[in-house]
């Protein structure tokens, strides 16, 4: 449900502008997995790739993830392709572009604490699943971008330490657009993709791997959307541990998902991936930037957003962290709240009750 501010009177105004003065952390827990690095596969056409702009990104998302590494191939900057990096923007389409893999590390690290996250991707522009990615099941001619796919993972497993213990939790597709162009491979795209997943993860003896499908967009520039969006939620409806989001209404220039719509989309993938896996989401009440914790940085943004300084939280559960209540409203009650337990008044909201 989609929460609005209340309006601030004086008086809130006036407690909102009080100094952030104490800090009281409170413990984030996950389930615990036995293998330290986590292998995600995210692959698919041009906005898999992505055409999310760096320069009109927040400082926040413009460092680097120390915990995060990722392993290219595709329509990617050349000189990032064929080894492991530390993640940060500029994996996309190009060196002053991301793609959705910056979002999706982001959360997949938080919610992997003790682990290193290694991210293999292949996004490759104008390609389509009936021919480039083309599986050896669905019959005739396997496909090239199958088998650079297959040797791109084997590479970069290769790549790594011989005694690192990891598993592949989870593939990422955002692909579908070329098929949607023509109605021949539009009405083969259920089969197609049944075949890809099946055939990708014999290959990776990983016969439980999640697989997540990013619908494409309903564009006009799509002629056959409906019929592949269509097979996208078949799929997952009929093959196990398969899972699904819509991304109609992402930012787009109608081929293309624009800065915001690339960030959203890497969050959607993380959001699927977690609630498909053993680690539960657990939100830490009041943890609005996602940090794990609840401080004077959590209650001073909280500050900003009533004050209309800021539209969001950048933290993909932060307007529920923010809900101290529990009304499904964020208004003045909430920041009282927080800032009666930042003075110790009180030990837990609310909500927790």
């Amino acid at each position: 449900m989609i929460m609005k501010k209340a309006n601030a009177n004086l008086f809130v105004i006036g407690l909102l502008m009080l100094s952030m003065l104490f800090v009281a952390p409170t413990e984030r827990i996950y389930a615990s997995n036995s293998a330290k690095h986590k292998v995600f596969i995210l692959a698919g056409q041009s906005n898999m790739a992505g055409c999310g702009m760096n320069h009109e990104l927040s400082a926040e998302y413009l460092g680097e993830q120390e915990r995060v590494k990722i392993y290219a191939e595709g329509t990617v900057e050349a000189s990032l392709k064929g080894t492991w990096s530390t993640l940060k923007p500029g994996f996309g389409s190009g060196s002053g572009c991301f793609g959705p893999e910056l979002t999706f590390g982001r959360e997949i690290s938080k919610a992997y604490p003790d682990c290193e996250i290694l991210l293999i991707k292949c996004g490759w522009s104008g390609t389509s699943l009936q021919g480039d990615w083309r599986p050896p099941s669905a019959g005739g001619a396997t496909g090239p971008l199958y088998k650079n796919l297959i040797e791109t993972v084997n590479k970069a497993i290769g790549a790594l330490d011989k005694s690192i213990d990891y598993e592949f939790a989870g593939m990422c597709w955002m692909q579908g657009e070329s098929d949607a162009c023509n109605i021949y491979p539009a009405r083969e795209y259920e089969e197609n993709l049944t075949a890809f997943i099946n055939d990708v993860r014999k290959e990776l003896n990983a016969p439980t791997m999640p697989f997540v499908i990013a619908m494409i967009d309903d564009s006009d520039a799509w002629v056959e959307n409906a019929i592949v969006r269509q097979a996208q939620i078949n799929v997952a409806n009929k093959v196990p541990y398969v899972y699904i989001f819509d991304t109609k209404d992402y930012d787009t220039d109608g081929m293309h998902y624009k800065t915001q719509g690339i960030l959203d989309m890497g969050y959607d993938f993380a959001k699927a991936i977690i609630s498909a896996s053993d680690v539960p989401s657990k939100i830490v009440y009041g943890d609005v930037n996602g940090d794990g914790k609840f401080d004077s940085i959590d209650c001073a943004t909280v500050k900003m957003y009533l004050l209309g300084m800021i539209e969001g939280f950048t933290y993909s559960e932060g307007f529920k962290a923010a809900d101290v209540n529990g009304d499904e409203n964020i208004n003045s009650i909430d920041f009282a709240l927080m800032k009666s337990r930042l003075l110790g008044i009180i030990n837990k909201f609310p909500v927790e009750n």
